[in-house]
């Protein structure tokens, strides 16, 4: 595995106790070729040995990845033997959307268990909406009920 300058440099300073969340989004087009719908592998790999040199700093890692519709269309696409047909553009319809995020779905996250098992680290999957997110934006990134804030010792 190749270093990071970000993961050896004595500017970052010290790893907090038990160290840090670093959530890191990946969009379709970072996954997977817009030309031809194949992962990009190399990009991919680094990405993976980033995130395990990562933890083993101490590090919480959360990956929070896209492509599951992408990679529908890759499947779809090769069964049907060409990118320019049917699913060569991303459809517009839910149904659609919600049937090729279902096929590619398991190829998504087998190809991140391929890539993070070659580096003995093991992976989860928690599936998310756009609605989910918002929930947990609101619920725990913004701020809390005013009474919660005003009982905290820097209001007091």
């Amino acid at each position: 595995m190749s270093k990071s300058p970000l993961l050896t440099s004595p500017k970052h300073g010290d790893v907090p106790p038990g160290g840090s969340t670093m959530v890191i989004k990946l969009g379709t087009s970072s996954i997977l070729s817009e030309q031809n719908l194949q992962p990009r592998l190399g990009l991919l790999a680094n990405l993976v040995e980033t995130c395990v040199a990562l933890r083993a700093l101490g590090h919480k890692v959360v990956l929070v990845s896209s492509g599951a519709i992408g990679m529908g269309m890759r499947r779809m696409s090769l069964l049907d033997g060409d990118l320019r047909g049917r699913w060569g553009k991303k459809p517009k319809a839910l149904n659609e959307k919600q049937a090729l995020a279902a096929i590619g779905q398991g190829h998504l996250i087998a190809l991140w268990d391929s890539l993070f098992s070659r580096l003995n680290q093991p992976i989860a999957q928690i599936l998310l909406t756009r609605g989910d997110l918002a929930d947990i934006l609101e619920r725990f990134i913004h701020p809390q009920h005013p009474l919660e804030l005003w009982s905290h010792p820097d209001y007091q």
